[in-house]
Formats: C-alpha cells, sequence, structure tokens
C-alpha cells in the first residue's frame, strides 16, 4: 500500500500526540489547521479555517468544500470572541461527532 498524505499526517499526530496541527500561526479572529476526520465513511484530512465571529452574532456556520485527493476544506464560524487552543480542539472534536456531514454550507442560530 503506497504511503499516503493520510497516513502521514496520522503518523505525525500519534509522534506529537497532538489532535490537529497547525497550518499557520493562529490569530485572534482566525486559525488554519488540519486534522483527521471522516466524511461520509472515509478518512480524511480536514483543512480546517475557523472564524471568531464574535459574541454578538447570532449565525453560526459549517462550509465544506469539494475533495482534493484526501483532502477536504472546511470553514467554521463559531460565535466567540477569539481564537484559543481550547476553541480549536473543540472545533475537532464537534467535527467528528458530527454524523450528518454534507458538502456545501449549513448555518445555524446560537
Amino acid at each position: 500500500m503506497p504511503d499516503s498524505e493520510l497516513m502521514r499526517l496520522a503518523e505525525s499526530l500519534r509522534r506529537e500526540q497532538a489532535e490537529y496541527r497547525l497550518s499557520a500561526p493562529p490569530g485572534e479572529t482566525e486559525a488554519r489547521f488540519e486534522f483527521i476526520g471522516r466524511f461520509e465513511h472515509t478518512a480524511v484530512i480536514w483543512q480546517a479555517r475557523l472564524r471568531a465571529l464574535g459574541s454578538g452574532r447570532r449565525e453560526q456556520f459549517i462550509e465544506i468544500g469539494p475533495a482534493a485527493g484526501e483532502r477536504r476544506p472546511l470553514t467554521v464560524g463559531l460565535a466567540l470572541d477569539r481564537i484559543d487552543p481550547p476553541a480549536i480542539l473543540k472545533t475537532v472534536i464537534m467535527i467528528r461527532n458530527y454524523k450528518r456531514l454534507r458538502e456545501g454550507r449549513h448555518a445555524w442560530r446560537a
């Protein structure tokens, strides 16, 4: 079986004992990171962008783009004032636990 991006990321995260890997240093209102999860019963590398929409903002969202190999873009906008490591980890857990993810934008009120 050929070495895949998914396998390399899984091994790297295992060695680092991490749930995700930052793609860039996080800002106060946005973080970019990648993690392994499932989409429609298939393991994928989520290329995630978490946006802090502010606590006064009512509409939160998940937006899932089309796959590019083993990678799939994901943008999550949450009613947060700022991004911190616990917010990133909670987002990873939320996406991993959400069973009915579909491509496109899905919004909900806080």
